[in-house]
Order: structure tokens, then sequence, then C-alpha cells
């Protein structure tokens, strides 16, 4: 659906028909997360609760991306922003202190 919020495993198995490439950055939620699918099609999820969380990008796999917020986190943990290196595949998602 239009603006669905990508917040769980579920929702972003049900959006992969969608996907026209195999990495997404995405926003909305304001939760920093990254939610993959690797080469043999299994999804995880991962949320950035601590200081920071490198996700590597899967071979042969997807992900969808989202660094959070800066302005307006929505999870009482602190403001977060992202950085990805498209060199190594690698996302770190930082947290700054609350």
């Amino acid at each position: 659906a239009p603006w669905e919020y990508l917040i769980s495993v579920p929702v972003a198995r049900a959006n992969e028909p969608l996907m026209e490439r195999p990495l997404y950055f995405v926003g909305h939620t304001h939760v920093p997360a990254v939610f993959a699918r690797n080469a043999a099609g299994r999804w995880t999820g991962l949320v950035c609760r601590g200081e920071s969380l490198t996700f590597t990008f899967p071979p042969g796999g997807a992900a969808f991306v989202n660094p959070g917020s800066v302005g307006g986190p929505r999870d009482r943990l602190g403001a977060s922003y992202g950085l990805y290196d498209d060199a190594t595949g690698h996302a770190t998602l930082f947290r700054l202190p609350a």
C-alpha cells in the first residue's frame, strides 16, 4: 500500500515483489532499522538500539535500510543517522545520546 510503514519483516517481505533494485533506503518511521533478505530467501530485521549497528549487504540478497531520524526520533532512544559505503556494502546506523 502507498505510504505503508516498513516496520517489520512481514511488511518487508510483502514489499519484495515491488523492488526494482536490491537495496533501498527508506524513512518515515523515524526508527533506525534494517530489513534484509539473504540469497536463500530468508528475511531478518535489525533495529539499532545501541550506539551503532553495522550491516553488510548480503550478496544476492535484498535490503531496506532506514537511518532513522535526527530531528524527530520516535522511539525515545535518541537521534540517529546512517552512512553507507557502496564499495564494501556496509551500512552503519549511529545513535546520538538522548
